[in-house]
């Protein structure tokens, strides 16, 4: 932490890790545009870590209701496009999705 001008104290913002998230890199854009819904040219206004989760992208202020159909329909689409079921990763973590995506979970 630093000070400014005014002798007021900074704080400082420190991303989450990507290391784990770069080594399925290759992966992402199709996961953003055919999971998630994104246009391919939001793919560089898009922060993902090794922390983010599919929760992370629920359309707030939709109800809870809203949110476990949006995640259904997220995992079905993963389920059809990989050919693999990550409905019991319950945290969603997108590295655990990618890793189970390439077998390597």
């Amino acid at each position: 932490m630093g000070e400014n001008a005014n002798n007021e104290k900074r704080k400082e913002l420190r991303f989450a890790s990507t290391e784990k998230m770069d080594r399925h890199e290759h992966l992402l854009l199709d996961f953003l545009v055919d999971v998630l819904g994104f246009e391919p040219e939001d793919e560089d206004s898009v922060f993902v870590s090794n922390e983010s989760s599919l929760r992370h992208f629920h359309t707030y202020g939709q109800g809870p209701k809203a949110n476990e159909a949006e995640l259904a329909l997220w995992q079905a689409r993963i389920e059809e496009k990989y050919g693999v079921d990550v409905s019991d990763i319950e945290d969603g973590n997108l590295v655990s999705i990618f890793e189970r995506i390439e077998g390597t979970d």
